[in-house]
């Protein structure tokens, strides 16, 4: 969408406020992204730019959209860990990504998840002092952990460990412990899914 000036553009936002814009800037700094992270996700169309003479906008109930979807997508990871801690279960990867309709497959998924499990944990941590995506493990033989951005986030946090493997066993108790009694659908004791 292309307005010749900003008079045309503010006649437009009258009749229609969903045509509200931000710089790209702008909607790289909302997303934490890069400004060129921002110019590939209007490129995929997954953002609309608008021009208003020269300059480059982003239409600002795209970002909103966006950060209800990715809230939205918190809500069903947090509440698939939680049943999953409320029957002490430790969960792979792909059982959180099938119940968001990702795919392991699918490079853009697996960050997405991670950001995903992330912020679950970012608000398990600030309201019950627990890192809640410590159930969630990379399925490999032998001991399994938590892919890397566990631990990157549990250090942004201020957490400190010398041992990792006793850190995440310690975080995994945590997490079992504060859900313990809770109903769980499955029922049973620690096990991995």
């Amino acid at each position: 969408m292309v307005f010749n000036g900003v008079s045309d553009y503010i006649d437009a936002l009258r009749l229609n406020p969903k045509l509200a814009v931000v710089s790209l800037q702008m909607a790289a700094d909302f997303r934490g992204v890069s400004r060129a992270a921002i110019e590939r996700m209007v490129a995929a169309k997954q953002l609309q730019e608008i021009k208003i003479k020269n300059t480059r906008c982003i239409l600002a109930h795209g970002l909103i959209d966006l950060a209800e979807a990715f809230e939205h997508q918190v809500k069903i990871a947090r509440e698939c860990l939680e049943e999953a801690a409320a029957s002490r279960t430790v969960v792979y990867y792909e059982r959180v990504m099938n119940a968001l309709g990702m795919s392991r497959t699918v490079p853009a998924d697996r960050t997405k998840v991670g950001a995903v499990l992330g912020r679950v944990s970012e608000v398990s941590f600030e309201k019950n002092g627990i890192l809640l995506s410590a159930i969630v493990h990379r399925k490999t033989s032998g001991r399994t952990v938590p892919g890397p951005g566990f631990l990157t986030l549990a250090d942004q946090l201020g957490l400190e460990w010398t041992d990792e493997h006793a850190f995440v066993d310690e975080h995994v108790k945590r997490v079992f412990d504060h859900y313990a009694g809770r109903p769980a659908k499955r029922g049973g004791s620690a096990k991995r899914s």
